[in-house]
């Protein structure tokens, strides 16, 4: 197969940087965010006044391992906070050395630095109830604040520092499925700092809900947080002298997504009347400013009209704005805005192929029976295509997660070798509504896997795809939709890639990590009554019916989805004689961070596809 310069290559994926966090300092003069280059991911800041970047942290890896991670630094008026594993420190905003400033038991997450600098609150993850821990910033033995539930998250400080707000839930439920907004008083003067008039702030809705991000303003007269206690994740702010709901957002979109990581943010205060929110409609983000006093809801379009996805918004005393952008056109890259100037700080993508060219997404629709489903499409990118093109189904994790408008590095290495890609946001999928997420409950491994036998239909009546060239893509619970439609439906499928699939419910019931223990309680039934349908849904119970190429590929570390999950499907492919292919990357888990793993991957499936995709 032959490629023009605008291909896509495995090298220039595997040559990108993570970008997942990004923070102003106190002045608003230095801008710090995350940044993974192959297995680790160190800090760097930027200057507002040099236009100058500088690597930050240079040992120990910056790396939070509470869940799937996330909430890995802080910043204060001169210096960065950050974890390591149990180990929290601190250094000067410049490449110098770091100091410990505590060690706990248990691994660390979401440091959230007090007004006056003196204090910073971290949640410690455990197997039995997270804690909330408070530590003194120039060291100290840390102290247990609460540990009354099974998981916390997104610790925050009144700016008086006198009073902090953080969310929690237990098991069975997930953090987009329903959690609790809890607001206590911190007396900081004692010897033992403690939390007193502790509290549950109500939705004002009887139906259970899932609670994000709360934060105070900076004259500390409200909270805001987003609930979706009207069946949408929704902007709602409160007065903080009684809790009481002052006001809140009625709007058919989503201003939060799922939890699925520590350190998450959907919103920010610019000033004590202003927000910037983030708008999810239709696997579409818009990013808005919002008053109160006025309740305008203003879209940024002249300063991001050509971003279609965005995250972890941050802003500066000063006004200043920062967050992390991509769209189709834009691989991920840090954002600086001050005063309706947009700067781009830093890209993903150093160098590549020509940006422009890559394939944009399409919002698409169908009714399927009685519901509706929805996806991304992108055509192949235009001259790699002769007559009807092979096509791919790209099917999402979670399986509540969703399809976004990001730069999909997966995507573009199909559209750039002529595949149109349907990114699948079957039912139960994030984005759309409680409604519709929940359409998946009790339903896993039935609903998802008819929604996508329709959508290779969808892509050939509709889409113009080759009938015969059909190719699903999935990993981890996407993985486990994938097999389950290679057995429902035979012949509709060339070839597939599977990645950390989930083959066995009953071995991932007791195998996975505390953070999905009960995922599968409503998305199947709670055991031991459903043991029976685990067994009957598991991908392994019928595995002989597969008989389509496959490629798949597991990391060895891999806690969420253990590497015996692909041994076994492995075996019964070779010994049926199935064509395949099985990698296993070493020191690798629930997905790639070595550069050349990544690499290597994309390799292999270019070359899989050249011989059994139909291209």
């Amino acid at each position: 197969m032959e490629f023009s310069e605008r291909t896509l290559q495995a090298r220039d994926i595997a040559d990108a940087f993570r970008l997942t966090d990004v923070a102003w300092d106190r002045a608003g003069e230095h801008l710090v965010w995350s940044e993974g280059r192959s297995g680790r991911t160190t800090l760097v800041s930027w200057s507002v006044r040099g236009r100058f970047r500088r690597d930050l942290v240079r040992e120990p890896d910056v790396q939070a391992r509470v869940g799937y991670g996330g909430g890995e630094f802080t910043v204060g008026q001169d210096r960065i906070y950050y974890v390591a594993g149990r180990r929290l420190y601190s250094q000067k905003l410049a490449p110098t050395e770091p100091t410990l400033v505590a060690e706990a038991a248990f691994n660390l997450s979401s440091p959230t630095l007090s007004a006056d600098g003196r204090w910073l609150l971290l949640v410690a993850g455990t197997e039995d109830h997270d804690r909330l821990l408070l530590v003194p910033s120039e060291g100290g033995s840390p102290i247990e604040l609460y540990a009354e539930d099974d998981f916390l998250m997104q610790p925050c400080w009144h700016p008086s520092d006198d009073r902090i707000a953080w969310i929690s839930w237990n098991h069975p439920f997930m953090p987009w499925q329903q959690t609790r907004l809890r607001v206590a008083d911190l007396d900081l003067a004692t010897r033992q700092p403690a939390l007193s008039a502790v509290r549950q702030v109500e939705s004002g809705n009887s139906r259970p809900c899932s609670w994000f991000q709360p934060a105070f303003s900076p004259d500390g007269a409200r909270l805001a947080v987003v609930n979706d206690a009207s069946g949408w994740s929704n902007l709602a702010i409160y007065r903080n002298s009684d809790l009481e709901l002052e006001h809140r957002i009625e709007d058919e979109a989503e201003y939060a997504p799922p939890a699925w990581v520590q350190g998450l943010r959907s919103f920010c205060w610019s000033d004590d009347d202003h927000l910037v929110l983030l708008r999810n409609r239709q696997g579409l983000m818009s990013c808005l400013q919002y008053s109160l006093s006025t309740r305008n809801r203003d879209a940024l379009e002249k300063e991001l009209g050509g971003y279609t996805w965005f995250s972890q918004p941050t802003a500066a005393p000063n006004g200043a704005v920062g967050m992390i952008g991509a769209s189709a056109q834009h691989p991920p890259c840090v954002l600086s805005i001050r005063q309706g100037h947009v700067e781009v700080v830093q890209r993903a993508i150093q160098e590549g192929p020509s940006l422009h060219s890559f394939s944009k997404p399409r919002p698409i629709k169908w009714e399927a029976g009685k519901h509706t489903c929805h996806g991304l499409y992108y055509a192949p990118l235009e001259g790699t295509a002769a007559g009807r093109p092979p096509a791919v189904i790209k099917i999402h994790g979670g399986p509540t997660s969703q399809a976004q408008a990001d730069f999909d590095f997966d995507v573009q290495f199909f559209t750039t070798r002529g595949f149109g890609v349907l990114k699948l946001n079957y039912r139960g999928s994030s984005g759309y509504g409680c409604a519709y997420r929940e359409a998946l409950d009790g339903a896993w491994g039935e609903a998802d896997v008819k929604d996508t036998g329709l959508a290779a239909r969808v892509l050939t009546e509709h889409l113009g795809a080759d009938p015969q060239r059909i190719v699903l893509s999935g990993g981890s619970a996407g993985g486990f939709t994938l097999l389950l439609a290679l057995i429902r439906f035979p012949d509709r499928f060339r070839a597939a890639v599977c990645r950390f699939p989930v083959t066995d419910l009953l071995a991932l019931s007791t195998d996975t990590h505390k953070f999905e223990r009960h995922y599968v309680d409503s998305l199947i039934g709670p055991l031991p009554d459903a043991t029976e349908i685990y067994r009957a849904r598991s991908p392994l119970s019928n595995v002989d019916q597969i008989r389509v190429p496959l490629a798949l590929f597991q990391g060895d570390s891999d806690k969420v989805v253990p590497r015996d999950q692909s041994d076994r499907l492995a075996d019964s492919l070779k010994t049926r004689g199935i064509p395949h292919l099985y990698t296993v990357f070493p020191g690798e888990g629930h997905g790639w961070r070595k550069s050349e793993t990544i690499e290597e991957y994309y390799s292999q499936v270019e070359r899989f596809l050249e011989q059994h995709g139909g291209i």
